[in-house]
């Protein structure tokens, strides 16, 4: 009898052994799997938002490129008119492009034109109240403005599309600014102004949204050395550290 409990003992031990070394590696074989899946969707996600973010921009892109249609303005632009005549004869154009080249679901807040020398020509804004209250010159409270970051792009010989981005108080949110340089040529020295679109961080936030798949996610799209353009969901005094 003791034999046969030994036996016995020994056979349900190698079972049980071999269905507990089962559930190990099914269970890890399982979370690697699970991990797998949860990081291609993350990814999959991720890329599908930067797909339309991008096609976002570059609509704004487009229609910015579209100031090169007001051959008046860019012909005087390249003569380098005195800023006075510029003024008065294109005080309406910031507010001619924005109504024109613009749709609703773009969400452009405000508007501006200015030579190289930084001097504004002309200036649109969306409203003008309490709430919905913009600057008539970003460079009117430059460091509230973050002007200074479109300055040293303009002054700068880069090429593409600037992305940045402000904080109004009047709206309590992250506005997001393009700045397009405007060229007299093909050579890219030959710079003749520039175009300023400020948009509300709605546009962005609206397509991030649709892809925070937990109400924890804290997301945010910050250039690189510039502040953060916009974010979604909050984050802990201790995660802020």
């Amino acid at each position: 009898m003791k034999l046969r409990s030994k036996i016995l003992v020994m056979c349900l031990g190698s079972i049980l052994f071999a269905l507990i070394l089962q559930t190990i590696l099914f269970q890890e074989t399982s979370s690697k799997l699970i991990y797998r899946q949860a990081k291609e969707e993350s990814e999959n996600s991720l890329q599908n938002m930067q797909n339309e973010l991008y096609a976002f921009v570059k609509n704004i892109e487009n229609n910015l490129i579209e100031i090169y249609t007001e051959s008046s303005f860019i012909k005087e632009l390249r003569q380098e008119k005195d800023i006075d005549i510029l003024r008065a004869e294109f005080y309406r154009k910031a507010y001619d492009i924005a109504v024109s080249k613009f749709e609703s679901a773009d969400s452009v807040v405000s508007l501006y034109l200015y030579t190289t020398d930084h001097e504004i020509i002309s200036t649109y804004r969306r409203a003008v109240t309490p709430r919905h209250n913009y600057q008539t010159d970003i460079y009117a409270d430059k460091e509230q403005e973050n002007a200074g970051t479109v300055m040293d792009y303009v002054e700068s010989d880069e090429t593409a599309m600037l992305i940045s981005s402000y904080f109004n108080p009047h709206r309590g949110k992250d506005i997001i600014r393009f700045v397009l340089k405007l060229y007299g040529n093909s050579n890219p020295r030959d710079k003749i102004g520039y175009i300023v679109c400020d948009v509300d961080s709605k546009a962005f936030v609206s397509i991030m949204e649709k892809y925070r798949t937990d109400n924890t996610m804290y997301i945010w799209l910050q250039p690189e050395r510039d502040r953060p353009v916009v974010s979604l969901g909050e984050t802990t005094d201790k995660e802020k550290s």
